[in-house]
This record gives structure tokens, sequence and C-alpha cells, in this order.
């Protein structure tokens, strides 16, 4: 810790000076049977007491959430850590301390699935810099034998996060070891249709709770970036029928090559109005074409140029079906125009060639709405 302020009486808060995933490891003596208590949060209230109404307790009936507690043996000296939770965190509080507590009576302990550094980043501009930093610090902290969505409130596999997080990781760490691991999960809860639940590993939750395309991808695109970043095509060989199952999955589920589940445009920065979110039928269709173009491309490495050839046409077929349903020429504008449309078609490619001055001219106008997010 960087620093211990005693913000009421008998009441310490200690400031570990970044924000990280693990635990506090407690030294303290005192009498047999006292009660020790640490609970953890990542902001402070502007007179120095913990703040975890970002957690708002998670609606807990019972029970204490980022809290630990020690009973005390009596003995001399007694170092305790827990071993069986983890905590997200940049302050502790501590209460029932036997006396005052020093600044080495609390030591923050840095937590996370340990693979290699695989690449840095570093330049002139601070800025950048430091967006680096926080970018390490927090993937870090979302690894735990599994990605998960964040280290103090679900700590969940969510597969959509753990998606559009995955290239990161795989720029500046080695870890496909670890990411093999969780594809293993994903063929473990497949079932024989092909659906997928929203959180891998799961108890039995997710299946029909309507994530979508935009989460279930990740079993399609982890293996294919992990093939992308390291060459090793074993990962899409023992996968292959699986991103083959969910494929086939999406198409029992759409109509006239388009796609109507999935959550779409989860949690946006602004108000969910039309203009703001496109129709949850836009983003779930765009990855069924970017999975089925990803099969495809997997089906030619792997030696099946009947399924090249399939999910080739059926991709061309998607896309010729996606900007008759989405795409207004007159205009340039997907939908409603916004830019979560608009970017959603470039970023999949499902923008015909001689469209895409105008779809780009069009999202550059949306974002200029906005006052360009000043």
């Amino acid at each position: 810790p960087v620093s211990i302020t005693e913000v009421r009486p008998g009441i310490f808060v200690y400031d570990m000076g970044q924000n990280f995933a693990g635990w506090a490891q407690l030294t303290v003596s005192g009498p047999s049977g006292a009660e020790v208590t640490m609970r953890y949060s990542e902001n402070i209230t502007t007179d120095g007491k913990i703040d975890r109404s970002n957690i708002a307790e998670c609606g807990l009936r019972g029970g204490d959430i980022q809290t630990d507690r020690y009973i005390l043996k009596g003995e001399e000296t007694e170092v305790w850590e827990p071993r069986f939770t983890y905590h997200g965190f940049r302050y502790v509080e501590i209460t029932g301390f036997p006396g005052i507590p020093m600044l080495d009576s609390l030591r923050g302990r840095v937590v996370r699935s340990a693979f290699e550094s695989a690449g840095n980043f570093a330049c002139s501009n601070e800025l950048l810099n430091s967006i680096q930093k926080c970018t390490l610090w927090s993937y870090e902290s979302n690894f735990m034998g599994i990605p998960t969505d964040c280290p103090r409130r679900e700590k969940n596999g969510w597969t959509g996060d753990a998606m559009l997080a995955c290239e990161t990781g795989l720029f500046n760490f080695a870890a496909e070891s670890a990411y093999a691991k969780w594809m293993t999960d994903f063929a473990d809860e497949q079932r024989p249709s092909g659906q997928l639940p929203g959180i891998v590993p799961t108890g039995g939750w997710g299946y029909n709770w309507g994530s979508g395309p935009a989460w279930d991808s990740a079993y399609t695109h982890i293996p294919w970036y992990m093939y992308l970043y390291s060459g090793d095509i074993r990962i899409l060989e023992t996968h292959y029928s699986g991103m083959k199952r969910y494929v086939n999955y999406m198409s029992s589920m759409a109509t006239d090559n388009i796609l109507y589940f999935g959550l779409g445009d989860w949690c946006p920065p602004q108000p969910r109005t039309n203009k703001n979110i496109p129709p949850a039928a836009l983003t779930s269709t765009g990855y069924y074409y970017a999975n089925c173009r990803i099969l495809a491309q997997a089906a030619e490495l792997l030696g099946h140029p009947e399924d090249m050839e399939l999910y080739s046409e059926l991709a061309r077929q998607i896309k010729d079906s996606f900007n008759a349903k989405f795409y207004n020429p007159e205009n340039g504008r997907y939908a409603d125009g916004g830019q979560a449309a608009q970017a959603c078609a470039l970023f999949h490619e499902l923008v015909e060639p001689e469209e895409q001055e105008k779809v780009l001219a069009s999202l550059k106008e949306a974002i200029a709405e906005k006052d360009n997010h000043r």
C-alpha cells in the first residue's frame, strides 16, 4: 500500500495505489477470537471512505461481497490471506484490528493466470503509454483461469467480452494455452443443436437468455485469432466441427438470411433511441456473415473444399440480404443511420465497394451530430 488513513475511529482505509485483481495479505497479532474484517472497493468518497456504489452489493439478500474476515488464533504474529476468492480493488477498509494497524499490516497480492509477456508497446506520447498501461492492468485483472467480465461483481466467462479483448491479449501475452483451455469449455457446453450459452462455463444458465451471435461468435473468432497470431492450425482442427455446428445453428434460426435474435448494441453510451441503437437483426446478421467467412477460410486451410464453397456462398447470400434489408443507397445509410449501424456494416465488410465512401461519410456525419464526442 501507499497510504493508510483512519477515516473514523477504528476504521482504516488502505490505498494500494493501483486498481488490480487479487486480495490482501493480513499480518496481525491479538487475542484469540478477535475478528478482523477487510472490505474491498475500487473507489472512495470525498471524505476517504470506501465507495462500493458501482457494484451496489449485487442485490445480495444475505452475506457480503468483496469482504474477507479473519478470526485470530491468539498467536504472537499471524499472517493470513484468502485462498478461495479474489477481489477487484484499489482500496481496503479494515475494521476490528487489535490496536493500530501499520502500513505493512496489509499487503496487496496481484493475482492472474500465469502467462508470459509476448509483446510490448511504448512511444513518445505519454497518453498512449498510459492507455497501454491501463490496458495491461485491465486484461490481467480479468483472466483468472478463464477470461472474465470483471473481477469484483459477476466474475463470469462472458463470451462476447472475452472475444473483444482476445486480440489485445494475444498482442501482449502468450495466452494461447489459456484460451485453448477455455475453448474446450465451449465444446463441453455446446448443445447438439449447436446452441451456446452467454457465459462459459455455465451451471446451466444462459442458453435461452438471448445473448446472440455477438457473444456466441467467441467460439469461431477466438480459434481464428489464435491461428492468425500463432500460425498453429491445431486449434482449428480441434474445434472445426463445433464451429461448423454453431454456424449451422445460426442458419436454422435465420429467416431469409437475416438473424433476429440477440441483444444487439448492448450497454450503449447514449440513450436507447432508434437513431442511436440499430436493430438487433442488423448486428446479429453482421456476425452471422463474419462467422460464415471465418468458417469458409478454416475449411480451406483444413482441406474441406465442399465446406469452403458452401459457406462462401452462404456468406454471399447473407451479404445480399443484409444490404437489401438495411441499406438505403440514396443517403448511404444503414437502418436509421446511427454510428453503430454504419460501423457494423463497414467493420464486417458488408458494404459494397462502390458504396463505401458514402457509408463512411454517413458515419462521419453521425459522429459530427454528437459534437465529435467532445
